[in-house]
């Protein structure tokens, strides 16, 4: 990601269709608060990507729970969530590591 300033960032993505590698940018928006993230991104002019990550500390340790909305007239909503939850797991699982 690039910060573009304020709270806008510039998102370099690559993902597997199959095998074929596919990349893209897009703008993103993301705001936080005490003990949230959220990002909001058109992607390609027509699917919206909602995110909304909380933080909440149990028994030492810190709970990320999040949520993902994906608008899309195309059929790829079930695809980008599984694709999503993917990525999230090995990136949460890299911080553990930290």
């Amino acid at each position: 990601m690039t910060n573009l300033g304020g709270n806008k960032y510039k998102v370099f993505e690559k993902i597997k269709i199959g095998v074929i590698p596919y990349r893209f940018i897009y703008m993103a928006i993301i705001t936080d608060e005490k003990d949230s993230v959220n990002v909001v991104a058109t992607v390609m002019g027509m699917t919206t990507i909602s995110m909304f990550f909380t933080f909440q500390e149990e028994d030492k340790i810190t709970v990320i729970h999040q949520r993902i909305i994906i608008k899309s007239p195309l059929p790829i909503r079930n695809y980008m969530n599984r694709l999503i939850e993917k990525q999230h797991q090995t990136m949460f699982n890299n911080i553990k590591l930290i």
